[in-house]
This record gives C-alpha cells, sequence and structure tokens, in this order.
C-alpha cells in the first residue's frame, strides 16, 4: 500500500525517495505475498522518480525535485546491488523483478555495470 500513495498523488513522485528502503525490506522477506506487493510497488514507484521535465510549484518542492534528480539513479543503483548481493535468495529474486525499472535511469556504462551486478549477485 506504500506505492498507492504515490500512485494516487497523495505523495509527489519526487518524494518517493523515502519510501523505497522501507520497500526494500519488504522485498526481501520470506512470505511470498508480501514480496511480490513489495515489488509490485517498487516497480510502480520508480517510473514516477524519473521527474527532470515535472514542474513543481514553489521553492521547496522545487528543491525536492532536484534532489530527486541528481540522486535517485545513484540510490537506485545501491538498492539494486544491496539486494542482488543479500545473503538471501528472496532478495536476490526480487532484484531481478526490480531490474527492468531501474535499468531506465542508466545507460552506456552504468547500464552496463547494473547488469553485471545483477548477473554476479545472482551466481
Amino acid at each position: 500500500q506504500l506505492g498507492q500513495m504515490v500512485i494516487s498523488g497523495l505523495v509527489p513522485g519526487y518524494r518517493a525517495l523515502t519510501i523505497l528502503p522501507i520497500l526494500e525490506k519488504l522485498a526481501g522477506v520470506e512470505e511470498t505475498v508480501v514480496r511480490d506487493k513489495a515489488v509490485e510497488s517498487m516497480n510502480s514507484v520508480i517510473p514516477l522518480l524519473m521527474v527532470e521535465e515535472q514542474s513543481v510549484k514553489g521553492k521547496e518542492e522545487e528543491e525536492a525535485r532536484q534532489i530527486c534528480v541528481r540522486s535517485a539513479p545513484g540510490l537506485l543503483l545501491a538498492l539494486v546491488k544491496r539486494m542482488a548481493g543479500a545473503d538471501w535468495f528472496t532478495a536476490k529474486i526480487s532484484s531481478c523483478a526490480v531490474l527492468p525499472c531501474v535499468y531506465q535511469f542508466f545507460n552506456g556504462l552504468k547500464g552496463t555495470a547494473l547488469v553485471s551486478t545483477s548477473e554476479n549477485g545472482m551466481g
């Protein structure tokens, strides 16, 4: 349900970075239903973080949008690395399910690093 707050507009996409660590923890749990819903929420929230051309009202909101634009790619890469390198298979499986959405943030060398990180974590 955390992801629904962003999708419904209660939390703007550029403020959704704070939700991802919670969803990351839930995506690593053993309970299949919880893990699947966390991954589903992550996959619906991640595209909303692409706010480079989104206009916002107010100075504070613009600063939050700019922070999201600057930090989202690095935070998403770190998230996938942590999940792919986790000890338990549940987080590794979740990293594979989140990878297509995260990959949209990357191109060239960073995209290659993202794929090799996931492959190394699953090996």
